[in-house]
């Protein structure tokens, strides 16, 4: 690899010890500590507001969506995964060989998904027995129900299935992610890692191009969860992923006074906002995000700020909620038109967010 692939010669501070909290709030320890903190504070509350917006959807009629824009924390997830990613696994303080780094994803992540799909698989056979609708929805055979859990356990996207809206992943509705986490922490791990900032910059802006022609041909970002939208994933994390990386590769970032208590508020206001706008998804994604996880990252909050923001990423965490999400999502979609109307049928329209999987 030629000197100008190179990574940048910027570095970035050593990772503290996962527990370390110094009594003084002032030392660069307790900065590195509470920037770690805020983050994940802010990756806690996008969480709790996708399993919200799940939970929340059997009892929705109509079209309209409490949370219209939901589906963009997926997007924040991808640009902070970047950022968490270049952060702890810097080559430049790291010695870590590739198999060595996607192998220590495959231990964190996988677990989940052979979870997901277990308890998927026997609500789905549950509800062939006594919901007709999901006797009819998922009309396979023995061999096509195991072939499904094999690649469901093994995150290999079911492509198989005519229906073009059929999830991909009918076990496990967030794997869809998940697979996406895997292809950009493979391509960190082989490629990404190793290029210096100038390259990060160049693929971003081609990634930034993907992104905006998504965003004008299919009207949104909402995409990646079934056959006809599978592309799109790619496209997310093509974006937000690297985005997450050069935010890191940049370096020290500006200390605002009470960044800590508004960056998460305006996180939040990004998936509240009530209008369909093609821009929005694109502008969010490009811009606002990254600048919330470079700022985000030197966010210094009061010691109890940084505790609840510890707390709140804890109670997220994905096996606290993912295999319970993931079988809530079976179970809505097996019983949910039993008894209310469903919320991806009444609308009519290919770009509703309602209609949203993570």
């Amino acid at each position: 690899m030629s000197n100008a692939m190179l990574k940048s010669s910027c570095a970035t501070p050593n990772l503290p010890p996962p527990n370390a909290f110094p009594e003084d709030p002032g030392s660069l320890a307790a900065k590195e500590v509470a920037r770690l903190s805020i983050l994940d504070g802010m990756r806690g509350i996008a969480a709790i507001c996708v399993a919200v917006l799940h939970f929340y959807e059997p009892f929705q009629f109509g079209p309209q969506n409490r949370i219209p824009h939901g589906y963009l924390a997926v997007d924040f997830f991808f640009c902070l995964s970047g950022y968490v990613m270049a952060f702890a696994y810097d080559p430049s303080r790291v010695e870590l060989s590739p198999t060595e780094l996607i192998k220590r994803r495959l231990i964190r992540l996988h677990p989940l998904v052979v979870i997901g799909s277990l308890l998927g698989f026997v609500v789905v056979v549950i509800g062939r027995f006594y919901a007709p609708m999901a006797a009819a929805l998922f009309n396979f055979s023995v061999t096509e129900f195991f072939i499904l859990l094999t690649c469901s356990v093994l995150l290999l996207p079911h492509l198989f299935v005519h229906d073009p809206s059929f999830p991909i992943f009918p076990f496990v509705a967030p794997a869809w992610s998940l697979l996406c986490e895997y292809v950009a922490s493979l391509t960190f791990a082989l490629c990404l890692r190793q290029l210096s900032l100038r390259w990060l910059l160049a693929m971003l802006a081609f990634a930034a191009v993907a992104t905006a022609y998504t965003c004008y041909d299919f009207g949104s970002l909402n995409g990646g969860f079934d056959r006809r939208t599978f592309w799109i994933g790619f496209v997310r994390v093509g974006f937000s992923f690297i985005a997450g990386v050069v935010a890191c590769r940049i370096g020290r970032q500006p200390l605002l006074p009470g960044a800590a208590y508004y960056l998460p508020l305006i996180m939040l206001a990004t998936f509240f906002w009530p209008f369909l706008w093609k821009p929005y998804d694109f502008l969010i994604v490009t811009i606002v995000y990254p600048l919330l996880v470079w700022l985000g990252a030197n966010a210094i909050g009061s010691p109890s700020i940084n505790r609840f923001s510890e707390f709140i990423g804890d109670l997220s965490y994905p096996p606290l909620y993912d295999p319970l999400r993931s079988t809530h999502a079976i179970v809505r979609r097996n019983f949910g038109r039993l008894g209310c109307a469903d919320p991806c049928s009444a609308s009519g329209t290919k770009h509703d967010s309602s209609c949203n999987r993570f």
